[in-house]
Formats: C-alpha cells, structure tokens, sequence
C-alpha cells in the first residue's frame, strides 16, 4: 500500500436518474494502472452489486459521509 488518500464527491445516481452500484464507483477510482476490486465499510467487505444510495442511508458515519477503504489489485 502506498498511502494514497483520496477524497471525492460522488453521486449515488446518474445524470439520467439510474442508481449508482459499488462497481460503477469501482470503476471511477480505478486506472490503467491501478485497479480498484473491493471496497469495505466498518470493517466489512461490500457486495460490489449494493447502491451507494443504499451505502450512504445505511452506513454513513455520524457526520453523514460515508467512508470506504477501496482494495487495489
């Protein structure tokens, strides 16, 4: 691990209204280099199939974000 921290504001859904899934966010951090493969919150490993809409209703911490510690390849 090399330390990258990164902070970013995303969207649970798209322009177009459809729901957003732990994979798409999985996609958006990863690069031709890097590849991001699994995402845990609260210690738990997420189903890369669950809505971030979901995600943020149900496991934001108090200060309403939600903090996910992404698994690079």
């Amino acid at each position: 691990m090399d330390g990258t921290y990164q902070q970013k504001l995303v969207a649970p859904g798209t322009e177009s209204g459809q729901k957003r899934t732990l994979q798409d966010l999985l996609e958006d951090f990863s690069t031709p280099v890097r590849k991001a493969v699994s995402a845990r919150s609260h210690g738990i490993c997420v189903p890369e199939s669950t809505p971030l809409q979901w995600l943020s209703e149900h496991l934001s911490y108090p200060d309403n974000f939600l903090h996910l510690c992404l698994v690079y390849a």
